[in-house]
């Protein structure tokens, strides 16, 4: 059976609080934060800042995560002017 989306939260917001980040896993929509970028985990979304990052993490290994979001960071830095 595959992990549901409630139990992959819950997972990788605790792995990420073992890798340093500051973790708030009790809030409405738990919350992980580190060096300025903030992930939120919505019911069925991730957000960065305040953008999807439009992946699934169910199943979804924490080194991957944070890859997909230094990625996704790197790239929208260099759309700014």
């Amino acid at each position: 059976m595959s992990e549901t989306y409630a139990a992959a939260r819950r997972r990788l917001v605790k792995e990420l609080g073992e890798r340093g980040w500051k973790t708030k896993p009790s809030l409405k929509v738990p919350q992980a934060e580190k060096d300025g970028l903030k992930l939120f985990f919505h019911p069925q979304s991730v957000y960065l800042n305040e953008h999807s990052l439009f992946i699934d993490i169910r199943g979804l290994d924490v080194v991957s995560l944070v890859t997909h979001v230094t990625v996704v960071q790197n790239v929208r830095s260099s759309w700014q002017p």
